[in-house]
């Protein structure tokens, strides 16, 4: 009976020791699986902090070795967006999608040649990338861009529809745009009071920058969106969908030429008589053998060549059109004889938030600018992120040749510094107001409007549908209250 019970505990002692062992293996078989997948995590955060990034979150390319040693390479990129950007300046131009009146009276649909312009340009923008899409030599280049435009993107839905109704807003306003604002430089708009628009433009990536850590950490995606793109809800391959979308907006811009032939929409308002006011029909002087000699071109010639200018941007600098981020480069290097500007800011941000200064994409690299010091970069490191690099500095020399573009037009054309600005006070506070919009919503109607529409983002379309919502708001409202006296209507809307 004892060997018995002596071989019974001693099966027993075996059966727990296998199961001991068993359990040391499975606790060691986890743990090594716990290590391999976080070295794996830490290899995909090198390897998306490594990929040249195009939006506000994007890395610099100054510490790139291969960026150094093919100096030619870079200086070949640049030579590409500063004409790519004279181009921009000159479609904006001739297009007359520039002046305040025609961006007012857009948001209260009496004139569409700035849709005309927008859709065109997003049309082609969705052909060309359409085409990269299905050609093998090219396919590598729109997966990269797509997948960075995506990637990069810290908002969600709520911040992307505020941004938008706030950037609408803010265009009404000003009658600009972050594109629009460069081009009413260049042209002389207002006698240069498009310079208080700028200046606008500036403040409000500021004042953005100094709010934005509590932005992110209040309003940003408990997690990535697992559905990002039209594509991913639609069974149809991306290029087929480009080619649809394409084919529709086509049909819609037909059906407003249609409805409102371009050259009728070519006029200024002005007095009549004392008592009324009419939009004067103003005749588009020039040669049309020689294009540039025109005052204006239809609407979708200028937007054809926006639409182009994506297939240029996207081939040389692996990036999609955007401008605001230039903005935020720039104001990052000015801050060490700035300390007047920080403390104005801090008590703004403390009055209107209760809190205190704390530390978007042309205008982003603007501002950024701003940042000379270490202390400074600590302060401001969202603006940090913009002071060096060719990923952040391109949309900067992008926007200076938008200047050049509209000026040489202008003067081509004999109409430099003939277009009347909003208000001094209108142009300061919707500069303002657009560009924390345009941060707030990481995207402008250039980087949501024409690059992330054409990539089929689906947080795009519903910040460019928040865009025309807000425009079209304050529109009505800013028209309403014009209409109280009808001896200056709507000469006053147009001129606020």
């Amino acid at each position: 009976m004892q060997t018995q019970g002596s071989n019974h505990s001693g099966h027993q002692e075996a059966l727990v020791g296998d199961k001991v062992e068993a359990w040391a293996d499975r606790e060691e078989n986890n743990d090594m699986a716990k290590k391999k997948y976080e070295l794996s995590a830490k290899d995909d955060k090198k390897k998306e902090e490594a990929l040249p990034a195009t939006t506000c979150e994007k890395a610099s390319l100054e510490g790139d070795p291969k960026e150094h040693k093919k100096w030619w390479h870079v200086c070949l990129k640049i030579m590409f967006c500063f004409l790519g950007g004279i181009l921009f300046g000159i479609a904006l131009e001739k297009t007359r999608v520039f002046e305040p009146n025609v961006i007012r009276d857009q948001f209260v649909y009496q004139r569409f040649i700035m849709m005309k312009a927008f859709l065109a340009a997003m049309a082609t923008g969705l052909l060309c990338l359409g085409v990269m899409a299905l050609l093998p030599v090219t396919r590598p280049v729109f997966q990269d861009i797509r997948h960075v435009f995506i990637n990069h993107q810290e908002k969600g839905v709520l911040t992307s529809v505020v941004g938008g109704l706030l950037l609408g807003m803010g265009m009404t306003i000003s009658g600009a745009c972050p594109g629009m604002v460069l081009a009413q430089v260049g042209a002389g708009v207002g006698m240069g009071s498009a310079l208080l628009t700028l200046l606008g433009c500036l403040v409000g990536v500021a004042m953005y920058a100094a709010v934005e850590p509590w932005v992110v950490k209040y309003t940003k995606p408990t997690g990535p969106y697992k559905k990002k793109h039209v594509d991913d809800w639609v069974p149809l391959p991306y290029a087929a969908l480009s080619f649809a979308f394409t084919f529709a907006i086509a049909l819609l811009i037909f059906g407003l030429e249609y409805v409102k032939p371009w050259q009728t929409e070519l006029c200024e308002y002005t007095h009549l008589n004392t008592s009324s006011v009419s939009c004067v029909p103003v005749p588009n002087n020039g040669d049309w053998t020689c294009f540039m000699s025109l005052r204006a071109w239809p609407p979708w010639i200028g937007g054809i060549v926006i639409g182009l200018l994506q297939l240029v941007i996207t081939l040389s600098v692996g990036d999609t059109l955007g401008g605001s981020s230039s903005y935020c480069t720039v104001m990052s290097q000015v801050l060490s004889y700035a300390w007047i500007v920080i403390g104005l800011l801090q008590l703004v941000i403390t009055l209107s938030v209760g809190d205190t200064l704390g530390g978007s994409s042309s205008y982003c690299t603007v501002v950024s600018q701003v940042l000379v010091t270490d202390r400074l970069q600590q302060m401001s490191p969202y603006l940090s992120r913009y002071r060096t690099g060719l990923g952040n500095w391109w949309q900067v020399v992008y926007v200076v040749g938008a200047v050049v573009g509209a000026l040489i037009s202008a003067a081509s054309s004999q109409t430099l510094g003939t277009v009347k600005g909003v208000s001094m006070a209108s142009g300061f506070f919707g500069g303002l107001i657009m560009l924390f919009g345009a941060r707030l919503g990481a995207g402008c109607t250039s980087g949501h409007g024409l690059s992330g529409t054409a990539l089929l983002v689906i947080i795009s379309f519903f910040a460019v549908a928040a865009m025309f919502a807000g425009g079209t708001i304050i529109g009505f409202i800013m028209w309403g209250a014009a209409r109280a006296d009808m001896a200056n209507f709507p000469l006053n809307y147009v001129s606020y």
